[in-house]
């Protein structure tokens, strides 16, 4: 990857610290005011920063003492300027207060990220799983 593509890619770090750490307005800050996303879990999009931030609280918050390890795979990225386009699939481990993997699952992330006053944040999200065609069951791990 680019020095520029690995600046993205440092999003991407951060997203995962801020899940671990369970730090609503560390992953608040990855994303622009006026955020759009398509999320794969409960809402069918959202819209704004403080969209974003809410989900996180209740998702945070729905852990209790387990914590989420994410490892990021990065699959392809564009950078034009101050416009980038980030293609990812993400692991969500499921941790125990111990640090005991409980359950895992993955899924696909593309971000459109734009760059403002030398910061790299998120404009657009959209995370996906297939579906089988036989279970309508959402895949949630790579083959």
């Amino acid at each position: 990857m680019s020095q520029t593509t690995d600046e993205v890619l440092t999003v991407a770090h951060a997203y995962a610290k801020a899940v671990r750490s369970k730090d609503v307005a560390q992953f608040g800050a990855l994303y622009h005011d006026d955020v759009f996303v398509f999320d794969m879990w409960e809402s069918w999009s959202l819209r704004g920063r403080a969209a974003v931030e809410a989900m996180a609280k209740g998702w945070f918050d729905s852990l209790g003492t387990e914590q989420v390890a994410v490892t990021v795979a990065p699959l392809w990225s564009r950078v034009d300027g101050d416009r980038a386009t980030f293609c990812a699939t993400l692991r969500y481990a499921g941790l125990s207060a111990q640090g005991e993997e409980l359950r895992s699952m993955e899924n696909r992330l593309t971000w459109s990220l734009i760059r403002e006053n030398g910061k790299w944040q998120v404009a657009h999200e959209h995370s996906s799983a297939p579906a089988s065609f036989k279970t309508m069951q959402v895949i949630l791990s790579a083959p």
